[in-house]
């Protein structure tokens, strides 16, 4: 067994039904459930949805983005997730969370702990 296969194996993504919160889903950053605010609809999704979701996949909508719209920092604003990610992490019966980003922002907080290459 490759050394790469034994990563696909154990891949949470790739293995088990997850909830994606990506351009396409019925429910991301510009579609939430009527009403309410994106952290009540993703709690609502996990535990109105019955399926055996094992883990939520949060895209590119929830977090500070930079100088040019790209990622600055994972931290949720407060008109996205009020109580902050690990309340939502804890009221979603901590199920793993998948994270994306599309490309670091240059002026990303991140910057002063750890090298990046600036193309």
């Amino acid at each position: 067994m490759t050394h790469l296969h034994l990563h696909r194996l154990n891949d949470l993504t790739i293995n088990y039904l997850g909830y994606y919160t990506d351009n396409g889903a019925h429910y991301y950053y510009y579609n939430t459930e009527k009403g309410i605010n994106y952290e009540e609809t993703i709690v609502n999704v996990y535990h109105q949805i019955l399926l055996p979701f094992h883990y939520i996949q949060l895209n590119s909508w929830w977090y500070y983005k930079g100088i040019q719209d790209d990622f600055s920092e994972w931290t949720a604003p407060p008109d996205i997730f009020p109580d902050g990610l690990q309340v939502v992490h804890r009221r979603l019966e901590n199920i793993p969370i998948a994270v994306h980003n599309h490309y670091w922002s240059y002026n990303t907080v991140y910057k002063q702990n750890y090298s990046f290459a600036v193309d």
